[in-house]
């Protein structure tokens, strides 16, 4: 139910609150909540302070999304204020997206992308080598331990 709007550093914010009395404020498709109306304009004031800063943080990061995987540059642009994803832009695709704790965990500063990739490059080499040995050389144990028992 809508309880107010507030106009917090010249955004104007919708502000519901809820049946269990929480307030809450929906900011570019995510919900943003407090259990008081200051804890919730405190968090909307932060908002409003990312949205209006221009960073560009380079990185890189290893996308291994397909069989063979690929060396991606980035640039991280902002924090999304409703879910707290990193905003970011990767080299050649002017679109922003948001990466999640799981993917900026695993993200380099650009001047270690040479030995990323090698070393990434590497422990495909030697996945691969380990799945043809596993095919080549693995045995059936139950069909020579039945060959064994009926000696």
């Amino acid at each position: 139910m809508k309880f107010t709007t507030e106009k917090i550093r010249g955004i104007e914010y919708n502000i519901e609150i809820s049946a269990e009395g929480s307030f809450f404020c929906t900011v570019e498709g995510a919900e943003i909540k407090a259990t008081t109306l200051d804890a919730l304009k405190k968090k909307l004031t932060e908002h409003s302070r990312a949205k209006q800063k221009n960073i560009s943080v380079q990185f890189v990061y290893w996308d291994d999304n397909d069989e063979i995987g690929k060396l991606r540059k980035g640039i991280c642009v902002g924090i999304h204020a409703g879910n707290n994803n990193l905003l970011v832009r990767f080299a050649g695709d002017n679109r922003v997206e948001q990466f999640t704790i799981w993917w900026y965990k695993t993200c380099f500063s650009p001047k270690d992308a040479a030995q990323l990739e090698k070393l990434q490059k590497a422990v495909k080499a030697a996945q691969n080598a380990l799945e043809e040995f596993r095919s080549e050389n693995s045995i059936n144990l139950r069909n020579l331990v039945q060959k064994e028992l009926e000696k």
